[in-house]
């Protein structure tokens, strides 16, 4: 996602020791080539870390790049091909001391995986709107109001709902850790962006990075259709859009839908391109 790098650690600690070094490290490597378009994120956490590896540079400047590596969602079977892969080259040894930080900073990352739905996998259907309804009326009961929830989970969530959306080609994913069913995500193309209409977690799988992932996996599937950006709407009240900002995305417009008996959709609509 096209997050954009902001550095203050070489003034905070050398700013009147190294005023020159400090503006070198905040502004020209994180300011300039960190955020150079060329190539994204995570590509570049991948080389700083192999570039770091290879040097003999395992002390917290590696741990800080691996660090960053995982929030930009490299997982613990890339890192550990990609630091595999480099000992080839760098040395036994260089790759024994990088894997002691890995598998600290990987230790308590479980394996997320996705799985689509189809319209003709009525049990699935059925498991697929019994969590959603529950997340959603966990999550927007506070926010909107039982009544209006509900009627929305009766709309959009229940079996008859889902299975009429993905008859009509809307795509449903279960997220699972560990095998077990978490959240889900539903998106579908529109002739400029893919339509992000759906993504949530229950609660205790919320603030582990997997955001990133789920919006990677609908990235990549516009990739496959020639999509270049991911659109989404967010209720005006709801923090999660401050979220969405900082993964890239920018507000493009408001807008308040009727949705009958009384209710609306009050919404900002959010976009990011790649």
């Amino acid at each position: 996602m096209a997050e954009t790098i902001k550095q203050t650690a070489g003034r905070e600690q050398l700013g009147n020791f190294a005023p020159q070094f400090a503006h070198i490290n905040d502004d020209v490597l994180f300011g300039e080539v960190w955020n150079e378009k060329a190539i994204d994120l995570k590509t570049k956490c991948l080389v700083t870390v192999v570039a770091l590896m290879s040097s003999g540079i395992t002390d917290s400047s590696l741990r800080y790049h691996l660090q960053n590596a995982k929030s930009n969602g490299v997982t613990r079977e890339e890192i550990a091909a990609v630091i595999t892969h480099a000992a080839m080259y760098a040395g036994i040894p260089k790759g024994w001391a990088a894997f002691r930080l890995v598998k600290d900073i990987w230790k308590n990352d479980a394996a997320v995986s996705f799985e689509e739905i189809f319209a003709s996998e009525d049990s699935k259907v059925r498991d697929m709107s019994e969590l959603a309804s529950a997340i959603i009326k966990d999550y927007y009961d506070p926010l909107l109001g039982e009544e209006q929830n509900d009627y929305m989970i009766e709309m959009f969530q229940s079996y008859t709902s889902i299975k009429n959306q993905l008859a009509a080609g809307k795509r449903y994913f279960f997220v699972k850790e560990n095998g077990r069913n978490i959240g889900f995500i539903c998106f579908y193309p529109t002739k400029s962006a893919m339509y992000l209409s759906k993504l949530y977690l229950q609660k205790d799988a919320r603030g582990k990075g997997y955001a990133r992932k789920m919006l990677r996996l609908i990235r990549d599937e516009a990739l496959k259709i020639g999509l270049h950006a991911i659109e989404l709407n967010v209720n005006k009240g709801n923090e999660s859009r401050f979220i969405y900002e900082k993964l890239g995305f920018q507000l493009v417009r408001s807008e308040k839908n009727d949705i009958g008996s009384g209710f609306y959709m009050d919404d900002y609509v959010y976009r990011i391109e790649f």
